[in-house]
């Protein structure tokens, strides 16, 4: 049986408590109650999360579209710290519903 990658969805905050300003992304975890600042690649990525459900490499493929960035390993990299930070902070999740 085949493994399917790891699908990331929102979990434990409110999108209208999620505020953008500049290169910053602040937004409130419902579940803890505790306000997190996320940096320009975590916030964006939180906000296609909203918008959808998504694997890593999905996520890079719209990223590089959005950033102008091509799909590197770096680029993974960046994208697997960041959904390893905002799954600690409990702000998404992989796991089932």
């Amino acid at each position: 049986m085949v493994s399917l990658p790891p699908l990331w969805r929102v979990h434990g905050c409110d999108p209208q408590a999620i505020k953008v300003w500049a290169e910053d992304t602040v937004v409130f975890n419902a579940l803890s109650g505790q306000s997190h600042v996320l940096n320009t690649l975590a916030g964006e990525i939180l906000l296609r999360l909203l918008e959808r459900p998504a694997d890593r490499e999905t996520l890079a493929a719209q990223l590089s579209a959005t950033l102008e960035i091509p799909v590197d390993d770096d680029l993974r990299a960046a994208i697997d710290n960041a959904l390893a930070e905002m799954d600690e902070l409990g702000l998404i999740t992989s796991r089932n519903p």
